[in-house]
């Protein structure tokens, strides 16, 4: 044998001795080896499929009301659109810079480019331009009487905000707010990395990027097949849309959420989802608190993870595209406190985030889990993909589940 051969040889006993060694390693480990059992189950996990915003989608023709019905409940619905809103007062905000022009105003103040109007009526705000350091602030003339205060519209026509102090958009009005994305424009809104408002110099505390006391309804009502708005939201430490009642997205809307160390969307009282494509990205953290010690906090701290949609009440899908990725810790898909009801639409949850504090499940749903119809897709790296504590109910019989998958209507 010559020498070239002999080392081959000499190359592959070394080789198999190597892999022998480490099989009788591996084998030799207890099963109930916790580490070995992680690493086993990740190594036995399909990739995630791949999350990305698209840049177009196909237009859907939506039944607009046109004739105000007598019932509440029909009324509550006709005032969700912006093209019912028959402003009183038209009001344009031009951010340049470090200052913004407003016209069409009686009552508003400029701190620089921070504008804050104060209205009673029925109001359209159009907002332009482009400012590293403003916002704007709507506030009731009478904050003490409800009945006293109006819708308002807002209509985002080719906008970029960045507040590093709060809030891009605050409306304080206890009345819907109406976000209009302008057909055939980009729009940015963002914050900066702020955990507390007032601590911070900001005269009005807001939760979100973009905040309402009542309602938001998100809309691009002008769009066409040929024409579509998309509006993209980075906020640091407050969620990217907050409201202290409901948030309503409807068809033909292209939502980009950018959620550093918060939620994508934080809400008291639920969310629907008409239709649109909305995309979320959330790099959560845990906060912790000092807590008084009690059988719900035996170790005196209370730990809020974050997720890429927190809700105190329901979620309902009717359709459209709703897809969110997580990354940093204890990071959830979807945390809601009420039920959650899909009709229709496509949703796509996939959840990297490391467990730290708490499981960063795909979806945690306190109450009832129903798909009616619809494509459901959950998957989470190091928890569950679901976790219902009420009825779960999966019309569809296309179903796909593990251990960190859940899949409703297999994609083709």
């Amino acid at each position: 044998m010559n020498q070239k051969a002999s080392m081959k040889t000499l190359s592959l006993h070394i080789a198999t001795t190597i892999l022998l060694c480490a099989s009788a390693i591996l084998c030799s480990c207890s099963f109930e080896d916790s580490d070995f059992e992680e690493l086993k189950a990740m190594a036995a996990k399909e990739s995630p499929m791949e999350i990305s915003a698209p840049d177009a989608f196909p237009f859907v023709a939506e039944d607009v009301p046109t004739v105000e019905p007598e019932t509440e409940e029909g009324k509550t619905v006709f005032n969700h659109y912006i093209e019912n809103l028959a402003p009183k007062r038209n009001i344009t905000v031009t951010f340049n810079g470090e200052s913004a022009v407003v016209t069409g105003a009686s009552d508003f103040t400029t701190d620089g480019a921070h504008v804050t109007i104060t209205t009673s009526k029925r109001t359209l705000i159009t907002l332009n331009g482009s400012s590293g350091n403003g916002s704007l602030t709507i506030l009731p003339s009478n904050p003490n009487d409800k009945d006293d205060q109006a819708r308002c519209g807002i209509k985002l026509n080719g906008v970029n905000i960045h507040n590093p102090n709060g809030a891009a958009i605050n409306s304080q009005l206890k009345k819907r707010l109406l976000v209009d994305i302008a057909a055939g424009t980009e729009n940015t809104l963002s914050s900066g990395d702020i955990s507390d408002n007032k601590a911070n110099g900001a005269s009005i505390q807001a939760k979100g990027c973009l905040f309402s006391e009542d309602k938001i309804i998100i809309s691009c009502s002008e769009a066409s097949e040929q024409k579509q708005g998309k509006l993209t939201i980075t906020s640091h430490s407050q969620s990217c849309i907050a409201a202290d009642d409901y948030l309503v997205i409807r068809p033909n809307t292209n939502i980009i959420l950018n959620a550093i160390k918060c939620n994508g969307i934080k809400t008291k009282d639920g969310v629907y989802v008409w239709g649109g494509q909305t995309t979320i990205f959330t790099d959560g953290e845990t906060k912790i608190k000092n807590v008084e010690v009690s059988a719900e906090y035996p170790n005196g701290l209370d730990t809020v993870s974050c997720a890429g949609i927190k809700t105190d009440s329901d979620i309902t899908i009717n359709n459209g595209l709703l897809q969110m990725k997580c990354t940093g810790e204890d990071t959830k898909g979807i945390k809601c406190d009420g039920n959650y009801r899909q009709d229709g639409g496509q949703i796509s949850i996939v959840t990297l985030a490391k467990k730290v504090h708490s499981a960063p499940k795909g979806i945690k749903c306190d109450g009832d889990f129903c798909i009616n119809s619809g494509m459901f897709y959950s998957y989470s790296l190091h928890s569950s993909p679901i976790d219902v504590d009420g009825r779960t109910l999966i019309v569809p019989t296309d179903i796909r589940q593990k251990s960190y998958l859940l899949e409703v209507g297999i994609r083709k």
